[in-house]
């Protein structure tokens, strides 16, 4: 996976990029939020990693501007927190973030939040691909299947939950 990291700090980001690499994943790396922005626009991010609080623009916009861009495949949003920052935590989650790790971090706990993410990150591939799939199927649909206006109604049918959506 390719991951983005956005940390302020220049010791727990590098020791993150030396984690997720170990961990044999690309990893780009960004001082502050707007950085961080500018390598997300300009490239396909599997995961990011950011900090909360950041010079500039914070955490918690850059998850924000994240979820709203108009980018192909789902991008697996994770937030650091400090240590008995929960509430901070529960922001970034409420903002779209998918998950969050306190530090300073257990790299036993990155590998495994990364693996969630590569799991989740797969799924979406995968439902968008079959969506693409069904694409076809659903502009040919109405040629295929009568409307339902043409089949008669039976007095059963007018009993039934919704009937008025199939009945008239």
């Amino acid at each position: 996976m390719r991951i983005l990291i956005a940390e302020d700090d220049a010791v727990p980001r590098m020791i993150l990029k030396i984690a997720v690499e170990k961990f044999g994943h690309a990893c780009l790396v960004a001082e502050d939020g707007a950085q961080a922005w500018e390598m997300f626009q300009s490239g396909s991010i599997n995961v990011v990693i950011s900090d909360r609080v950041m010079p500039g623009m914070d955490g918690i916009e850059l998850c924000r501007r994240i979820r709203a861009a108009p980018k192909p495949g789902y991008t697996y949003f994770i937030f650091l927190s400090a240590m008995g920052e929960r509430e901070e935590a529960f922001v970034g989650l409420q903002a779209g973030a998918d998950d969050y790790l306190t530090k300073p971090f257990d790299p036993d706990e990155l590998r495994a939040r990364l693996l969630v993410a590569a799991r989740v990150t797969e799924l979406h591939r995968q439902l968008a691909e079959q969506q693409a799939e069904l694409v076809p199927c659903l502009i040919s649909f109405p040629t295929v299947v009568r409307p339902p206006t043409a089949i008669p109604c039976t007095s059963s049918d007018r009993d039934a939950p919704n009937a008025d959506c199939m009945c008239g």
